[in-house]
């Protein structure tokens, strides 16, 4: 076996082992409570409105 296809069946291993870590986590964290919803700025009506306000105030 030369390097070039070990380095292809490592690399193919380690893309198989994320993908499985990660749909692992994925369905441990399915049957966990519901995530409270996130207070970003870019998304919440109301800071949207006050920064509006502050704009029109100054």
């Amino acid at each position: 076996m030369d390097a070039q296809t070990a380095t292809i069946i490592s690399g193919v291993a380690l893309l198989i082992l994320f993908a499985s870590v990660g749909v692992y986590l994925r369905r441990r964290n399915a049957g966990s409570k519901p995530k409270k919803p996130s207070n970003h700025k870019r998304f919440d009506k109301e800071s949207i409105e006050q920064e509006k306000r502050k704009g029109n105030q100054s």
